[in-house]
């Protein structure tokens, strides 16, 4: 996932001003539409220190499906695997806040 959004800015950059656009050409770089519109459930054996490097965690949703291989056994340990020095407001963030958000269910 980390390697899809600079690949993306590198593609923008590559078009010319002759390349054809849908719906015209891109005010914002490509990773920053990403970011504005697409929420991501990462695996939790990914690198969260490069998914930090490009992703919020308000960019972030826990999600498990246990036993397939995006879930875990026990998804309370999800924080386990996150960085010793992710913040406890990051962590509730991913584990609910940014899923109620989504759902509409602040309040």
């Amino acid at each position: 996932m980390a390697g899809l959004l600079p690949r993306l800015d590198k593609a923008q950059m590559s078009c010319t001003k002759h390349s054809p656009w849908i719906g015209g050409r891109l005010q914002d770089r490509a990773s920053d539409v990403f970011r504005a519109h697409v929420r991501v459930n990462p695996y939790p054996e990914e690198s969260f220190e490069l998914i930090f490097r490009w992703l919020a965690p308000e960019h972030l949703l826990f999600g498990s499906d246990w036993p397939h291989p995006e879930g875990i056994p026990e998804p309370r340990k999800f924080p386990d695997f996150l960085p010793a020095q992710t913040s406890a407001e990051a962590i509730r963030m991913m584990m609910r806040d940014n899923a109620r958000a989504l759902l509409g269910l602040e309040g």
